[in-house]
């Protein structure tokens, strides 16, 4: 491949260190901005950086944009498309794609018109408004708070009491702690099943063919105990564009080439006997399978055919949440739980975290078979 120029754009934390090095060990040209005080030294000595990205974009061939916050606010997809508009090749999102991660409840507007399954939800803008839907609709329901707060992953609350009595506890004490910050919730009905990702990368006019499909596990113990992190670790493998792709997005094809959208996209969905239901999309890279994505594709066979055959003899790939050498470069750096995370697991031997890795990978396995959830069927095409 003739050398290029690659300008890659942290406009908050630097989430994409790894990315812009690799690229740069492959010869190509790299330039690395980042915007955040705190992450100004993350990938000193591995990648050329600059102080001012808007100066590089003439000198750039490829921009990237990592993530879809511009500080405390969305806004790379108006830059992505901006420079669309001059001629640019640019790997970002646009205005509404941002939306998808930033507004849940215009992301489940999305999914209805496009005829994919959504659970039952409601957004509210007031804590009191919540509180006395759940007493009049009992029932466990899931607290997904909005805006830039939704990256503190401790706030997501999965109910357990079948009267939502833990639900109004929570929403009480977050409209005490949180009410300041917290601009709205979605209150999502929670559902049993097996919880899967499916993650592709779509070129600007289509889905190219390889998918991912992940597991996440995001309780900061073993045993699926303590806080929620932004992730703990990930199984993961990858395939054709089978029946999960194709009832997800398979049906937003069109909608993401109307929008010119370039990039990493993903979507989170519970699936049970009863069907495939998204629960909510990351249209950006994410944060780990970033750097997955980097070492496993120069191992992805040829062929769809090839990829669903392998994906279901030997479907699991467990790797496990490790910080790189670039450090913040794989959390947000507005989550201090998920920096906690990833400091302890700095300290744990790798003979122990490969365990934790397997363990969890048998524990999907287990909830697959107990859910009735069939594996061949969700990987192969022909199902």
């Amino acid at each position: 491949m003739e050398s290029k120029h690659f300008l890659f754009v942290s406009a908050d934390a630097a989430l994409i260190t790894d990315l812009a090095w690799q690229v740069h060990r492959e010869g190509h040209d790299v330039k690395y901005y980042i915007e955040a005080d705190g992450d100004q030294e993350i990938g000193d000595g591995f990648v050329p950086k600059t102080d001012d990205w808007r100066a590089e974009v003439e000198w750039a061939d490829v921009i990237i944009f990592d993530d879809i916050w511009v500080g405390s606010d969305i806004g790379t997809g108006k830059l992505a498309q901006e420079l669309r508009e001059q001629g640019k090749a640019v790997v970002g999102g646009t205005p509404n794609t941002d939306h998808l991660e930033e507004d849940r409840g215009y992301a489940m507007e999305i999914l209805e018109d496009h005829g994919v399954n959504t659970v039952e939800h409601h957004i509210f803008n007031d804590f009191d408004a919540g509180i006395n839907h759940v007493k009049e609709n009992p029932a466990p329901y899931v607290i997904k708070p909005l805006g830039e707060v939704q990256n503190v992953k401790r706030l997501l609350y999965v109910g357990n009491e079948d009267d939502g009595s833990d639900v109004v506890d929570v929403l009480h004490a977050y409209k005490k702690a949180w009410g300041h910050r917290m601009k709205g919730f979605q209150l999502q009905r929670k559902v049993q099943g097996v919880e899967v990702a499916i993650c592709g990368f779509f070129n600007g006019e289509k889905f190219i063919d390889q998918v991912n499909f992940n597991f996440e596990h995001k309780k900061l113990f073993p045993g699926n105990i303590g806080p929620q992190t932004g992730e703990m670790g990930t199984s993961m493998f990858w395939a054709g564009q089978n029946k999960l792709f194709e009832e997800t997005f398979g049906k937003l094809e069109d909608w993401l080439a109307d929008e010119g959208y370039v990039g990493s996209i993903d979507i989170n969905c519970i699936v049970n006997e009863n069907g495939i239901y998204p629960l909510e999309f990351t249209p950006r890279f994410g944060y780990r399978r970033l750097r997955y994505r980097r070492n496993q594709s120069s191992r992805l066979p040829a062929s769809s055919s090839t990829t669903s055959h392998t994906a279901t003899t030997q479907p699991w790939r467990y790797t496990t949440a490790t910080r790189s050498p670039f450090g913040s470069s794989f959390h947000r750096s507005r989550s201090t739980t998920t920096r906690h995370t990833m400091r302890t697991l700095e300290t744990r031997p790798w003979s122990l975290r490969r365990r934790a890795a397997k363990g969890f990978t048998s524990k999907t396995q287990r909830r697959l078979t107990a859910s009735g959830v069939s594996l061949a069927a969700m990987v192969c095409p022909s199902s």
